[in-house]
């Protein structure tokens, strides 16, 4: 509410006031460090659970609802996300060949059951939302930790190659944009990180047994070559999470990081942070060294600019 719309910029404030008025003081007499405690906590919606205790109803009843249709609709966009993109792997030769089947509409059908199936399994080891979002934006930046190197190869390798854009200073925002992002991937916590690992690790099982069981006629060339880094990528990661120390931010107490996470992490604040950038810098230089080769890489650009061009 700004001050040129015609409005009191002081009703946002009111309201805060009103409903922080309505409040019983022995509910945030400990703090509100506290709070997850009491009455208006007790769904773990703390904003429904204030205006519940304020006597406030309806914008109670409205956050609830947009509790359900806000995930709702994000389930949607990544289960078709998904479906797609197992249909590509499939075309590709990652994957079994079943996957890229489509129904007379288009849509991959098997993907999309596949896509379902594997969202429902994910909420078995997590006992709260919470822990599934945590895994969910880990695993996103995860995704896009790979980002930065794809772009420092390409830039290395087709440096002249035609692009709408092309990035300022790019050598230098590339490492520190995979650091920044292992950065993320490490206050992610132990607990949510080693899960993330073993979701990728089953998705190599994948992989590899679609190759060994010829589920798949496609057989892409695996160019191991040029993965050498993954596995000190992986274990590097792993071991330093692993010993590092997951703060509460609201008193500063060491948390048990769950399952496998040691009493006494040997890495202080700080030093973990720095392996990390440490091993992302020696990691990143590493995957530059062992990029495919400029003509494998424009091959592979030709090979999908061709298959493009004939679907249309």
């Amino acid at each position: 509410m700004g001050d040129g719309d015609g409005d009191d910029p002081l009703i946002g404030r009111r309201a805060a006031h009103v409903l922080g008025a309505a409040l019983k003081p022995a509910a945030i007499a400990g703090g509100w460090g506290s709070a997850s405690s009491s009455s208006f906590a007790r769904y773990g919606a703390p904003m429904a659970g204030i205006a519940t205790a304020a006597g406030a109803a309806w914008p109670a009843t409205v956050l609830f609802v947009d509790a359900v249709i806000s995930p709702g609709g994000t389930a949607l966009v990544y289960v078709t996300a998904t479906s797609r993109i197992s249909y590509g792997m499939a075309r590709n030769g990652h994957v079994p060949d079943g996957l890229s089947r489509t129904s007379r509409q288009g849509a991959p059908w098997l993907g999309l059951a596949v896509a379902f199936i594997a969202g429902c399994v994910f909420f078995l080891p997590f006992p709260s939302w919470r822990t599934l979002v945590s895994l969910v934006i880990s695993a996103s930046v995860f995704m896009y930790a790979a980002a930065p190197l794809a772009f420092g190869a390409f830039r290395s390798r087709l440096p002249d190659i035609e692009r709408p854009y092309r990035l300022p200073g790019g050598r230098i925002l590339a490492p520190i944009a995979f650091i920044l992002a292992n950065e993320i991937i490490r206050w992610s916590g132990w607990d949510t990180v080693y899960k993330l690992f073993v979701s990728v690790a089953i998705g190599y099982l994948v992989l590899g047994g679609n190759r060994l069981l010829n589920l798949n006629p496609i057989k892409p060339e695996p160019h191991l070559r040029s993965a050498a880094w993954l596995p000190l990528y992986f274990i590097g990661m792993l071991l330093i999470v692993w010993q590092s120390k997951t703060f509460d931010l609201s008193n500063s107490l060491y948390l048990d990081a769950g399952w496998g996470a040691p009493h006494n992490p040997a890495l202080s604040f700080g030093l973990d942070m720095a392996l990390v950038a440490v091993l992302s810098l020696v990691v990143y230089f590493w995957a530059m060294a062992v990029a495919l080769p400029t003509v494998r890489i424009q091959a592979m650009i030709d090979e999908v600019v061709v298959e493009e061009t004939a679907g249309h």
